[in-house]
C-alpha cells in the first residue's frame, strides 16, 4: 500500500492510508477550507461596513463643518461689501444642513461663489463709473485752470472710501465742476465780446493794427482753443486798454499817473469798454408806450451826446450801503472812503447799479414832473410824440439819463454825497478833484461826467465816479 502525506497546499499527497479514508479526509479538509472562505468574507464586509460608517461619519463632521465655515465666509463677505456701498440685502448666506438626508456643502460653496462673482461685478461697475468720472474732473480741473477759476477753498474733492457714496460725492463735484466752466466759458465769451467791441471802437481813431489783427485771428477758433489762449486773450485785452488810455493822456502827473483834462476823461470812457463783467449793449430800448416818442427821446439824447451802454447780463452785484455794486468796485469805493475819513472827509453812497426798468421808472417821473410843471397840463406819451415839447426833453436830460443810456447801468458808477448839500460845494469834493482827481484815480475811479467838458450828455455832475481800473490811469 501506498503511503500519502497531507499537505496544506496541496489536496492530499500519496500516504499509508487506504482509498475510502482518503476520500472521506479530503471531504473534511475541503469543508472546512469553505468554512475558512466564509469567515474571511464576513470579516471582510464587516469590516468594510465599520469602514464606511466611521467614514460617513467624519465626512458628515467635515462638511458640516465646511458648510458653517462657508457660511461665515459668506456673511463676512457680505459685510465688506455693505461697507463699500454695495447692495447686498437680497443676498443669503443661510443654507439648510441636510439635503435629501445628506450634508451637501458644495450648494453652500456654489452659493457663496455666485455671491461673490455678483458683488464683485457690481463693485467693478461702481469703480469703473468712478474712474471715468474721476478722468472728467481731472479735465474740467485743466480747463478751469486754463481759465484761471479756482473753486472756493470750503469746496473740497470728495474722498470717501464707500463706492456709493463715493459715486455720489464725485458726480456732485462734477457738476459743481460744469457749472464753474459754463461761468467761465461765459467769462471768455464775454472778455472776447469786450475786446472785440473795444477795437472796433477804436480801430478808425488809433493805430492799433496788432490789435486788430489779433481779434480777427481768435474770432475764428472754436471755444476749446478760445479756452487754451484765454490768459493770452487776457493780456491782449490789458495791453490794448493802456495802448488806448496811452494815446488819448495829455501828459504825467506828479504822481507817474497818465493826466487827463476833461476832454480826455470823456474820450477815455467812450473809447474803453468796462471789463469783464458786462454784458452787450442793448440795440433797442424801450421807453415810453409810444414809438414816436422813443425816438425823439433818442434823437435828443445822442444830439445831447449820450451814448448806449453796458448792461449788466446777471445781477452780478452785491449791496453795500443800500446800494448795489460789482464787487471789486464796492472794495475799491470802501477803500477810497476809508481814506477819505481817516483825512476828516465825509463820503457816502447814494445811488449805484440802476436796471433799465429803474432807470426807466426814474426817467419817467421826471419827465411827467417836468412836464406838468412846465405846461400845466397832464402828461402823455402821445403829446411827446408831436415834438411840440422838445425843450422839456432837453432840460431833463440835462440831468437825468434815458434807460439804456445811464452809466449806472454798469454796476460800475457810483453818486457820492459829502458834508454840503451840494458836493460841488463841499470839503469832499475838493478831496476827491484835487491834482487832476489824484485821490480818485489812486482807486481806479475817474469822472463820469466831467466839468468843461462839452456834449457828454448831461451836465458835468461832480458826484458820479465810474470804476476804470488803475491798469489804464497809471
Amino acid at each position: 500500500m501506498k503511503n500519502y502525506i497531507i499537505d496544506e497546499e496541496d489536496d492530499f499527497v500519496e500516504d499509508e492510508f487506504e482509498i475510502d479514508e482518503k476520500i472521506e479526509y479530503y471531504k473534511q479538509k475541503q469543508f472546512e477550507k469553505k468554512i475558512r472562505r466564509k469567515y474571511k468574507f464576513k470579516i471582510t464586509l464587516i469590516f468594510l461596513l465599520i469602514l464606511v460608517i466611521f467614514g460617513s461619519f467624519f465626512l458628515v463632521l467635515f462638511q458640516l463643518d465646511v458648510i458653517a465655515n462657508t457660511e461665515q465666509d459668506c456673511k463676512d463677505f457680505l459685510s465688506e461689501k455693505t461697507q463699500l456701498g454695495l447692495e447686498t440685502k437680497q443676498y443669503s448666506c443661510d443654507l439648510p444642513y441636510l439635503i435629501g438626508g445628506i450634508p451637501n456643502y458644495f450648494i453652500a460653496n456654489r452659493n457663496f461663489k455666485e455671491i461673490q462673482k455678483e458683488l464683485w461685478m457690481v463693485e467693478e461697475s461702481l469703480k469703473n463709473e468712478i474712474k471715468v468720472t474721476k478722468l472728467e474732473i481731472e479735465s474740467l480741473q485743466v480747463r478751469l485752470n486754463l481759465l484761471e477759476i479756482s473753486l472756493e477753498e470750503n469746496i473740497d474733492p470728495p474722498k470717501n472710501q464707500n463706492l456709493k457714496d463715493s459715486l455720489i460725492q464725485h458726480r456732485d463735484y462734477l457738476e459743481l465742476l460744469k457749472i464753474q466752466e459754463q461761468q467761465g466759458l461765459e467769462k471768455l465769451e464775454l472778455l472776447f465780446e469786450v475786446f472785440s467791441r473795444g477795437v472796433e471802437i477804436n480801430q478808425n481813431k488809433y493805430k492799433i493794427e496788432e490789435f486788430v489783427n489779433f481779434k480777427n485771428s481768435i474770432q475764428v477758433l472754436d471755444s476749446k482753443v478760445r479756452v487754451e489762449k484765454y490768459k493770452e486773450l487776457k493780456q491782449k485785452n490789458q495791453s490794448f486798454r493802456k495802448t488806448i488810455s496811452d494815446q488819448i493822456s495829455i501828459g504825467k502827473n506828479p504822481d507817474g499817473s497818465k493826466k487827463f483834462d476833461g476832454t480826455g476823461y470823456k474820450t477815455l470812457l467812450e473809447a474803453l469798454i468796462i471789463p469783464e463783467s458786462l454784458g452787450s449793449i442793448q440795440e433797442t430800448i424801450k421807453i415810453t408806450e409810444n414809438t414816436e416818442a422813443d425816438k425823439i427821446i433818442i434823437q435828443i439824447a445822442e444830439k445831447r451826446g449820450y451814448q448806449k451802454q453796458s448792461i449788466l447780463k446777471k445781477s452780478e452785484v452785491e449791496n453795500l450801503d443800500n446800494q448795489k455794486l460789482v464787487p471789486h468796485v464796492g472794495e475799491a469805493y470802501l477803500e477810497m472812503k476809508a481814506k477819505a475819513n481817516s483825512e476828516g472827509i465825509e463820503m457816502d453812497l447814494t445811488s449805484s447799479y440802476r436796471s433799465v426798468d429803474e432807470q426807466r421808472e426814474l426817467f419817467l417821473t421826471r419827465l411827467k414832473n417836468y412836464f406838468e410843471v412846465e405846461t400845466g397840463e397832464d402828461y402823455s406819451d402821445e403829446k411827446i410824440a408831436t415834438g411840440t415839447y422838445n425843450s422839456i426833453l432837453d432840460r431833463l436830460m440835462q440831468v437825468t439819463a434815458p434807460p439804456g443810456y445811464s452809466r449806472h447801468h454798469s454796476g460800475y458808477t457810483i453818486d457820492i454825497s459829502g458834508s454840503t448839500p451840494i458836493f460841488a460845494n463841499s470839503p469832499g469834493f475838493g478831496w476827491i478833484s484835487k491834482d487832476n482827481y489824484a485821490n480818485s484815480r489812486e482807486f481806479g475811479f475817474v469822472p463820469s461826467y466831467p466839468p468843461n467838458t462839452p456834449n457828454q450828455g448831461p451836465n458835468p455832475e461832480e458826484w458820479e465816479y465810474i470804476w476804470v481800473g488803475k491798469d489804464v490811469l497809471f
